[in-house]
């Protein structure tokens, strides 16, 4: 399973050091109201960056994937 989700930064601490790979702060939206989601931490190798602007995810996000980017 995948979701479009906003990285927010990257993550120097405890769980990095737990785990011992590269963690980044990722924020998951919920849909139509993306002020509402969930904050997680992943290893950075298990993320996949899209080329995709912030505009776009959140019109596919708030449309609940009725807008595609072109």
């Amino acid at each position: 399973m995948w979701t479009i989700a906003f990285q927010t930064g990257n993550y120097r601490g405890e769980v990095e050091k737990i785990i011992g790979e590269d963690i980044i702060n990722i924020y998951v939206p919920t849909t139509p109201n993306p002020t509402s989601g969930f904050f997680i931490m992943l290893p950075k190798d298990d993320v996949i960056e899209l080329d995709m602007s912030v505009d776009e995810a959140f019109k596919l996000i708030i449309s609940t994937g009725v807008v595609t980017p072109n």
